[in-house]
């Protein structure tokens, strides 16, 4: 088993963990401190009222350009997703993705006309 000297968060006890131990002062698992950080940066990424005040965008636009930008990222998975093995097939897979790419054309055009001056 490997040890590696962590510097416990609530204690604030320098000790060599082994893995998947907690900290012999206060019982805390040695990652509690890792998963708190990275939800509380999650919240910080998904923070709506931030990101709307960042890009200068009413909420309604700011829905419009997400929705765009998954009308885009559900052309390019179209691809994926079906394979084309004979012309009609992939005719078929080209006009998914274009009524896709002419729907994330027609969010981008409400977010910007839905767009804060």
């Amino acid at each position: 088993m490997l040890k590696t000297p962590i510097r416990c968060a609530r204690s604030a006890a320098r000790t060599s963990f082994w893995v998947r131990a907690s900290c012999y002062v206060c019982g805390a698992d040695r990652h509690a401190n890792l998963v708190a950080n990275s939800a509380s940066e999650l919240r910080a990424w998904v923070d709506f009222a931030s990101l709307r005040e960042a890009l200068g965008q009413s909420n309604a636009s700011l829905v419009a350009l997400v929705m765009g930008f998954a009308c885009v990222i559900a052309a390019i998975v179209t691809g994926f997703v079906f394979t084309a093995t004979t012309l009609l097939d992939w005719q078929a897979v080209q006009l998914w993705r274009i009524e896709w790419l002419l729907g994330a054309v027609a969010m981008f055009a409400a977010g910007f006309l839905l767009k804060k001056k």
